[in-house]
């Protein structure tokens, strides 16, 4: 490689970080960062895979029977706390019964976690390069989906 490419790069790191040296900045840079990547990393699977079978479809399946007046517990027979499925019953209720849109609910709640642990750490620390390894972790493995509340 090219020395005087080294060096070029080399600087703009440096004033990059020297850039990013203000709490308030890094944590604007940072927080659009993690919701750009969540975008990204969410919107290429939102509608596909990661096996949202299972339980996923009995959250939807009991917030349907809600949604249509069945009592919780008296003719719906409930997996989780009753508080689990009535956010899922507002959007059905809003937006019509659509699994797809509970995924994508279920994947903001992803990325809400990870901004959350993000202004955790970075409060804690006012590191914000450990802060966006943490949120990054967050991000990238979003555990069981249906169970992100």
């Amino acid at each position: 490689m090219d020395v005087e490419f080294i060096k070029a790069l080399l600087e703009k790191w440096a004033r990059f970080r020297e850039w990013l040296s203000d709490p308030a900045r890094a944590r604007r840079f940072f927080t659009l960062l993690i919701l750009g990547l969540a975008l990204v990393y969410y919107g290429s699977y939102y509608r596909h895979d990661l096996r949202f079978r299972d339980e996923g479809g009995v959250v939807a399946l009991n917030a349907q029977r809600l949604l249509n007046g069945e009592r919780p517990l008296l003719d719906v027979t409930l997996n989780y706390n009753v508080l689990w499925y009535y956010p899922v019953v507002g959007l059905f209720k809003i937006f019509g019964v659509n699994f797809v849109l509970m995924r994508a609910y279920f994947l903001a709640l992803s990325a809400l976690t990870a901004l959350l642990a993000f202004f955790a750490v970075f409060r804690a620390g006012r590191q914000p390069w450990i802060a966006f390894s943490v949120a990054l972790v967050c991000l990238l493995v979003p555990g069981m989906i249906f169970k992100n509340y």
